[in-house]
């Protein structure tokens, strides 16, 4: 079976404070993980991820 890559990219801007748009990240991996349990999943996040 091949492996298939997809990059998704996020940018949150606004007025958020960084813990909560970290919470949302967070729950966006544990939604992907618990629907592709086998996929690998590089996530980074901060104000210099990408």
């Amino acid at each position: 079976q091949e492996n298939n890559q997809l990059t998704l990219v996020i940018k949150l801007t606004g007025n958020s404070d960084k813990e909560s748009m970290e919470n949302i990240i967070l729950q966006l991996e544990l939604a992907i993980k618990s629907k592709f349990p086998d996929m690998e999943l590089q996530l980074s996040f901060g104000d210099d991820a990408l």
